[in-house]
């Protein structure tokens, strides 16, 4: 037997499994940044016991603190940790304050790695200035921390170039009011990377982002806590002014009061968001999430229980945000949007992800003011007591459709409300096979004049629009009117014996142009008559062919087996002949009104194509016979 084929594939085996291994162990594969998580398992062994109460160290070595420290004035340099120095750090449960309004820790290219072994629990609380206190409140957090005398405060810690690991520890109690130390923690340049930890109880002024204020290098947040921030503008919890990339921990109860993003404001970016969550957090606009300028992205996490007062409880977007994973929930918005507000020279994508239970004035899920690309995702439970449960898409402004999207399930507070189209209606750019989505107009259909509302419908799609698009009113049905989709008209039909006993025909709520085949007596009965037909006129009519309706037209007679076309809402009257009730008449084929049947649309790769059934003849019986003659001939050979 040769056995070389299955050598080569056995030593590919061992080299992909080796590089596996390999990638694994460097790290290659954990997550978007290429940054492998880091853990804090630290132990104090071979570390530096650090038991001076003024100051702390800034030289490259591994430290503990065995005191508390106060650094009661400013110099210079004196917190440095400059380039070529890495200074591992472990609060061990004891606390650093600074009693000036200054720099906290000032990372000049050097790397500064916090941690943390405490386990005591210290109460807190956050006045009405915004500012935390350790020592009291209902609230609470554990280990050591770093903070400032009250009232004072620059930035706890000042990054420019090099990188700041954060593994534990609580930085609290900042007041940072100037442009250059906004934030606990400001970055200028170099690498934060919250890996645990909290950032809690700071404030800042106009210049935002009080627990972080990133305005270059980058900000990569896997775990830990950042809470109970205020800032006047510019995002409560975090200003990403540069690259931010949030995988995990807990951006809660932070406030923005004056301005944009009581959790994050993207006044830069790019952002982008794959795990974590953002709740709780307050602003004027944009609760949870403002996208203020640059790119943010949604790929996974979850957005929740956020407030506006103006508008956005969830995301509030004024340049671009694409969403294709994640939940944005539960969010509440005083005035407009619960869920994404989609301001002017906008564009949002959502492709994924669920928009859901959202409330608002109007537009409770999303309200969108300029272009909004959906292809995918779930907007549901969103409602809004004004109009657009769903989605609210303002006049003239671009709704584009297309995939597999899902909006229903929304309402104005009482009746169904899911994409509400004013004075306008949404593009259909691609296929909808599997898109499930209600349609509310401010501009109603009227008799004989349908609401077209998706462009260029049937340039895309070969199905019918109805087994996509649903009216959120009863009122109204979904039709094809040239290429577009259309709401129309529906009516009633009813049966009226007309002086005879027994059950009439079951009638009916039926679209505009829907052409009913007429039913038989069924157990109408009249004595010494038989059933002739119908008319929408009581008064009786002769059978006979000058008084017969035709297909097209709501007058005149007709027979069982007839064809009538809705026009309108319609009674239709029995009509009798004396002669006996026993007579039998072929042209009865039904007891209760039926729509005619659809024709079915024409489907694409029948068995009965010429071209596939000879491809497949091939396949079945001239590869077989192919594989048997070279067998034979290699036998023939040997």
């Amino acid at each position: 037997m040769d056995t070389r084929g299955t050598g080569e594939l056995t030593g590919w085996r061992v080299i992909l499994s080796f590089l596996a291994v390999l990638a694994l162990l460097t790290g290659v594969f954990p997550g978007e940044t290429g940054v492998a998580m880091a853990e804090d398992n630290h132990t104090h062994e071979g570390w530096t016991a650090w038991d001076t109460a003024d100051s702390v160290p800034t030289a490259t070595g591994s430290y503990y603190l065995t005191t508390d420290v106060t650094i009661s004035s400013y110099t210079a340099g004196k917190c440095r940790i400059g380039r070529g120095n890495t200074v591992d750090l472990c609060l061990n449960g004891h606390s650093i304050t600074f009693e000036f309004s200054e720099k906290g820790f000032d990372v000049y290219g050097g790397t500064l790695n916090l941690y943390d072994c405490g386990t005591e629990v210290h109460p807190y609380s956050v006045g009405e200035d915004g500012i935390g206190t350790v020592g009291s409140g209902e609230k609470t957090f554990t280990g050591g921390y770093v903070t400032f005398t009250h009232g004072r405060g620059g930035c706890t810690v000042h990054l420019d170039g090099g990188a700041f690991n954060m593994y534990g520890g609580t930085l609290i109690g900042n007041n940072g009011q100037r442009a250059d130390m906004a934030g606990a923690v400001y970055v200028k340049s170099g690498t934060f990377n919250m890996y645990g930890g909290s950032i809690i109880g700071n404030k800042t002024g106009e210049f935002g982002g009080a627990g972080v204020c990133i305005l270059g290098g980058k900000f990569n947040m896997y775990d830990g806590l950042i809470g109970d921030n205020t800032s006047a503008k510019w995002g409560g919890g975090i200003r990403a002014g540069a690259a931010v990339t949030i995988s995990g921990g807990e951006i809660r109860d932070n406030h923005c009061d004056g301005s944009y993003g009581g959790g994050i404001c993207v006044t830069k970016g790019p952002m982008a968001m794959s795990g974590g969550t953002v709740t709780g957090n307050t602003a004027k606009n944009g609760g949870g999430i403002s996208a203020y300028d640059g790119t943010t992205t949604i790929t996974g996490g979850t957005i929740s229980n956020n407030t506006a007062q103006n508008s956005a409880g969830g995301v509030h977007n004024w340049a671009t945000l694409v969403m294709s994973g994640g939940v944005i929930t539960e969010n509440e918005s005083k005035g407009n949007s619960g869920g994404v507000w989609n301001a002017k020279e906008s564009t949002f994508s959502m492709s994924g992800g669920i928009i859901s239970n959202n409330k608002a004035r109007q537009g409770g899920g999303v309200v969108n003011n300029e272009t909004m690309n959906l292809s995918g995702g779930i907007i549901t439970g969103n409602s809004a007591p004004e109009y657009g449960g769903g989605i609210c898409n303002n006049p003239g402004k671009i709704l584009n459709i297309s995939g597999d999207p899902k909006v229903s399930g929304n309402t104005d507070g009482t009746n169904p409300s899911n994409v509400y189209l004013i004075n306008g209606g949404l593009t259909v750019t691609g296929d909808l096979t599997g898109a499930k989505i209600g349609i509310t107009m401010q501009n109603k259909p009227t008799a004989g004049n349908p609401a077209v509302f998706g462009k260029d419908y049937e340039n895309h799609n070969s199905i019918l629009p109805d087994t996509v698009f649903t009216s959120d009113s009863d009122s109204y049905a979904v039709s094809l009117k040239d290429k577009d989709a259309a709401l129309i008209m529906k009516f009633s039909l009813t049966f009226d014996t007309n002086g005879g006993t027994g059950n009439p025909p079951a009638g009916g709520s039926y679209p505009e142009g829907t052409k009913i085949i007429l039913p038989d007596a069924g157990d109408l009965k009249m004595a010494g008559h038989t059933l002739a037909g119908w008319s929408p006129e009581p008064a009786g009519r002769r059978r006979d062919a000058g008084n017969r309706g035709p297909a097209d037209d709501n007058t005149g007679f007709y027979a069982p087996g007839d064809t009538f076309v809705i026009r309108g809402d319609t009674t239709l009257y029995a009509q009798w002949e004396a002669g006996s009730s026993d007579e039998k008449k072929e042209s009865a084929p039904t007891t209760t009104a039926q729509p005619e049947e659809k024709k079915p649309v024409p489907q694409t790769g029948d068995s009965e194509d010429p071209l596939l059934l000879t491809f497949l003849l091939l396949v079945c019986v001239g590869i077989p016979a192919m594989t048997l003659l070279a067998k034979f001939s290699l036998r023939k050979r040997k």
